[in-house]
């Protein structure tokens, strides 16, 4: 769903449907007092103006993650189960295993800020802080996935 053109929108409520993108970049997002995009499971990423920081009674899935920039984040799954990290939760170090040979990874907090980058299938995410992050995963082949990692 595209509400960029809605630049009077003050509200959104979008539950219980199957969303799978939705932009609220519209250079106003300040002025959203109230948002709900929850029980959408196929919602990974709400785009959203830049500089802007979600407030905290808006209200969405886990699964879900805010950037101003989603298109980075939205690509196509290669062979899914191929792919797992290890462990997950992870306190300091997550082992990308998959049968392809690796070309990069790259880590996003939930606000969609890559945080992390490598060629390695070991990663050290010690500095991170405790939460929850996305990781996008290009095989040498340029197929991409994106999984998602818990950090303790």
């Amino acid at each position: 769903m595209n509400v960029s053109n809605s630049t009077s929108l003050n509200q959104l409520l979008c539950y219980s449907n199957s969303l799978s993108s939705l932009n609220l970049a519209n250079g106003n997002n300040s002025s959203l007092a109230g948002f709900v995009a929850v029980s959408n499971p196929d919602l990974t990423c709400i785009q959203i103006d830049a500089g802007f920081t979600p407030p905290a009674n808006w209200q969405t899935d886990t699964t879900a993650s805010y950037s101003d920039d989603c298109a980075a984040l939205s690509v196509n799954d290669f062979n899914i189960n191929s792919i797992s990290l290890q462990p997950n939760p992870t306190t300091s170090m997550l082992n990308i295993e998959m049968t392809q040979s690796l070309k990069q990874a790259s880590v996003y907090s939930m606000l969609g800020k890559e945080v992390l980058k490598s060629e390695n299938k070991k990663l050290d995410v010690s500095s991170l802080e405790n939460g929850v992050f996305l990781i996008k995963i290009e095989d040498e082949n340029g197929n991409v996935s994106i999984k998602r990692f818990i950090k303790q």
